[in-house]
């Protein structure tokens, strides 16, 4: 029995530089070279990644040694503040996700903005597009799907954009903003979620935050990714992925 993990990093962006270059860094440890690298082209309106050219020369080389580079989004953020976002996150962090109460045009519009941006910076088109929490509204999908973006998730799936096919799968996540009390919670989620994955032989994604880093979660995860390594879970991209299906 075949078990494919989708191993990615999210929230790359030049705020995030040294909690990067640590989770790269592990990474290489363990030997993982096909990955998924999720990156803001504007985090937050204040830290632009077209300006940072370490940064995109360090993700170029990542690509030449077999990752591929995929859109998180414009901004990560949206502009509606979310009571329920408040109280798990915390302040700073509630008006994630970024497509949240957008209409067509709009999403669209941010959609294509990032779109551009991404290929002016890595000379390529992206496949991937993950919003922020994997949270997308109709109209983020429908705007992904024109701009022809081939491959997405949600919470609960993998989506191809191209032929509108969906396949479940769980995602490992360890990065719930401030709350320290999820965050901790989402070791155990983890554990069911491998167990669930391999008894039903779906694949898994697991992604990882650079939020990880600080939020006491990181060596957890990168053990734990380790010896799923080496119980035979092998890492994949999206596309090939989609490819053997």
């Amino acid at each position: 029995m075949e078990k494919r993990i989708i191993v990615s990093i999210h929230d790359i962006s030049p705020k995030f530089k040294s909690e990067l270059e640590a989770i790269l860094n592990r990474l290489k440890e363990i030997n993982i070279t096909e990955k998924e690298l999720l990156v803001v082209l504007d985090w937050e309106g204040r830290y632009n990644l077209e300006n940072d050219k370490w940064l995109i020369g360090l993700l170029n080389k990542e690509r030449k040694n077999g990752s591929e580079i995929g859109l998180h989004g414009l901004t990560h953020y949206g502009t509606r503040r979310g009571f329920l976002e408040r109280i798990l996150f915390g302040n700073g962090s509630d008006k994630v996700p970024e497509f949240k109460g957008l209409n067509y045009s709009d999403s669209a519009k941010r959609l294509k903005k990032s779109v551009i941006a991404f290929k002016r910076i890595f000379r390529q088109y992206p496949k991937v597009f993950i919003p922020s929490q994997w949270k997308h509204t109709k109209n983020s999908l429908e705007a992904s799907r024109k701009l022809n973006i081939i491959y997405s998730e949600s919470l609960t799936h993998l989506i191809n954009l191209k032929n509108g096919k969906k396949k479940a799968s769980f995602v490992c996540c360890f990065d719930f903003g401030n709350n320290k009390l999820i965050s901790r919670a989402l070791r155990i989620y983890s554990l069911f979620a491998v167990g669930v994955s391999t008894l039903f032989n779906l694949p898994l994604r697991y992604s990882i935050h650079p939020n990880d880093v600080n939020n006491g979660n990181f060596n957890f995860e990168a053990v734990l990714l380790k010896s799923l390594i080496n119980r035979g879970w092998t890492p994949t991209l999206s596309e090939n992925l989609w490819k053997r299906a």
